[in-house]
């Protein structure tokens, strides 16, 4: 039966892996929507994400694997930490703080078809009809802004967990004998 550390330290590891995963699912939501340019933030998400699951994994294979205890682990988890937090930042500045739940035509036009993580094609008017909700609908802008509002919340949130499962893994290692 693995001890009380160790069924902490895989509830810690599967929580990074579903937000890394929806971190990952976010990001590419926003990237396949995105057209035509190339938008180094939202790749920058997708990196996040990749390596936050790939931080879930070495974690838990360090539960097998003492190598990967120690060094090692906590560097994994100091780039994961660094990764998270400078994504969940990046997304924050560049949504600008902007209300995603303002779907009047002024507020579209003024704030959130000027934000690059949104806009997508939205500045050439001959696409505006895919950028604008007129009517009381879900539309193109407000859609991706909670996609990109989400995503830097699940940053935030999976740095963290990073962060708890960091200091339970060095309060249960503390206590372990060193040979």
């Amino acid at each position: 039966m693995p001890s009380s550390a160790a069924k902490l330290t895989y509830t810690i590891r599967t929580l990074q892996a579903i937000l890394a995963a929806a971190t990952i699912g976010t990001a590419v939501s926003l990237i396949l929507n995105q057209a035509p340019g190339k938008n180094a933030a939202l790749q920058y998400g997708l990196a996040v994400g990749a390596i936050s699951l790939f931080g879930a994994f070495v974690g838990v294979l360090a539960l097998w694997a003492p190598i990967l205890q120690g060094l090692i682990l906590l560097l994994t988890d100091v780039a994961v930490l660094c990764v998270n937090l400078a994504g969940g930042l990046l997304f924050a500045v560049k949504l600008e703080g902007v209300d995603c739940l303002n779907q009047s035509s002024a507020h579209m036009l003024e704030k959130l078809i000027h934000i690059s993580l949104l806009n997508s094609d939205c500045p050439t008017e001959e696409l505006y009809y895919n950028c604008l909700s007129w009517d009381e609908g879900d539309g193109f802008l407000q859609r991706r802004c909670r996609w990109a509002t989400a995503a830097a919340v699940v940053m935030f949130v999976n740095f963290v967990v990073v962060l708890v499962g960091v200091l339970i893994e060095y309060l249960a290692g503390k206590g372990r004998v060193r040979k």
